[in-house]
């Protein structure tokens, strides 16, 4: 009893673990895309991961060789390797269309998350066995059994998406080579003469024109240093550390709420409800992301976003039914989709597109900040000498001010007209 309450309490650092890789590398993939091709981090970012499961496959009877590798820190380096290309890539292909694009990439990380549900379930845990709150799945050796195996499908699956993107993924052309330059020189000046008449939008101030062939495309790419200089760099920082704190808490607690503060204890039911927040989040991402495009606003989708998600999460101690616990559990999967969705693009349509991939993930080391911070708060709330609803109270009340904090630092946000002005002549 006492090892599994150990690697119970170990097992909450999960995320913490895989942050760490995730969010330590993120910034190594943006530099090397620099320099290499999105198919190569893409393929090396894959084989970290591939090697981890490996690795797990034949030690998951230590929990810190798993914490490790498995679903942690080395998991978290192949994902943070290659996520951020992935998605700054797919940008550049859809300049018009980032954050519906950045949608549709992200959306698949759902579908991993209902993968991963049906081999827990399907494969693992077939006979929906109960786990008991002692000693876990120790007495059911079929079950534990399982688990290696588990490990080595994974890693089959993993093989099998790397190969498919490897072959097909790669980058856009150059934009330089879409517009004449007497076409740039005739709008710069049609925007300085709009900018004087008090209408129009004019050419941001330290715009360049870059030609090469007898084409140009009008740009403005900050450097990291100009942009970690600038304030509305630290405003989407600081709404990631606070937003992923809800984003933490949903990803690894809400079976925990479900099992412990609604009394759900049917494993199978538990699973359709992972599948349908699943593809609300699947769902969400798009939504959010085409909505960040057709508003144009940082600040105004944000603020959407997190007034729904404040009161979700307050409101989510209502939950008394199984019916009820899919609405929350679901709604709350929705808000958190759109925490990820537009944070490439705005830094993106924000700062420019050549150091989008390296600022996305010098802003993803707020998640480590987060993580830790979500995980610390979940060990001390665990220990305190409350009843087991006044604990799930006090985490959805302090979810919810992280929250308010983000909705205050966001009115603080100047939203900018797009660094890139793309001119297409037909």
């Amino acid at each position: 009893q006492s090892y599994y309450t150990s690697n119970t309490a170990i097992c909450s650092w999960l995320l913490t673990a895989f942050t760490l890789g995730y969010a330590g590398c993120g910034c190594f993939g943006g530099l090397l895309q620099l320099f290499w091709s999105t198919r190569s981090i893409v393929f090396l970012g894959g084989s970290v991961m591939i090697g981890s499961f490996i690795i797990a496959y034949y030690h998951t009877s230590s929990i810190l060789v798993v914490i490790g590798c498995g679903f942690g820190v080395m998991y978290g380096v192949g994902c943070g390797l290659s996520w951020g290309p992935s998605v700054v890539c797919a940008l550049r292909w859809f300049p018009t269309s980032k954050g519906l694009m950045s949608g549709f990439i992200i959306s698949a990380f759902p579908v991993g998350s209902i993968c991963f549900s049906l081999i827990e379930t399907k494969y693992i845990n077939p006979s929906n066995a109960v786990n008991d709150p002692l000693c876990g799945y120790a007495l059911q050796p079929e079950i534990y059994e399982r688990l290696p195996p588990s490990f080595l499908l994974v890693a089959v699956l993993s093989f099998g998406i790397t190969a498919f993107a490897t072959v097909f993924i790669s980058d856009a052309p150059p934009l330089e080579n879409e517009v004449p330059i007497d076409a740039v020189e005739a709008y710069i000046e049609q925007s300085k003469l709009s900018s004087l008449a008090g209408t129009g939008d004019d050419i941001e101030t330290g715009a360049a024109v870059n030609t090469q062939g007898g084409c140009a495309s009008l740009q403005r790419d900050y450097t990291v240093k100009e942009a970690l200089s600038s304030a509305e760099f630290w405003i989407i920082f600081f709404n990631i550390l606070c937003m992923v704190q809800l984003l933490c808490w949903t990803y690894t607690d809400w079976k925990l709420f479900a099992e412990t503060y609604v009394q759900i204890e049917d494993d199978s039911f538990l699973l359709k409800v992972n599948v349908m927040a699943a593809v609300c989040n699947l769902c969400g991402r798009i939504i959010w992301g085409n909505l960040y495009d057709r508003m144009g606003s940082y600040r105004k989708t944000m603020w959407i976003n997190g007034g729904l998600s404040l009161v979700t999460i307050l409101t989510l101690p209502l939950c008394s039914t199984k019916s009820m616990t899919i609405a929350w559990v679901s709604m709350l999967w929705f808000c958190i989709s759109a925490t990820y969705v537009i944070m490439a693009p705005v830094i993106a349509n924000t700062f420019g597109d050549k150091y989008c991939a390296m600022l996305t993930g010098i802003v993803m080391v707020a998640e480590i900040f987060s993580t830790s911070l979500q995980s610390t708060i979940f060990t001390v709330i665990q220990n305190l000498n409350l009843q087991e609803d006044k604990k799930w109270l006090t985490a959805c009340f302090l979810n919810g001010s992280f929250v308010v904090i983000a909705l205050i630092i966001t009115c603080k946000f100047k939203d900018r007209p797009q660094t890139k002005k793309q001119i297409m002549l037909h």
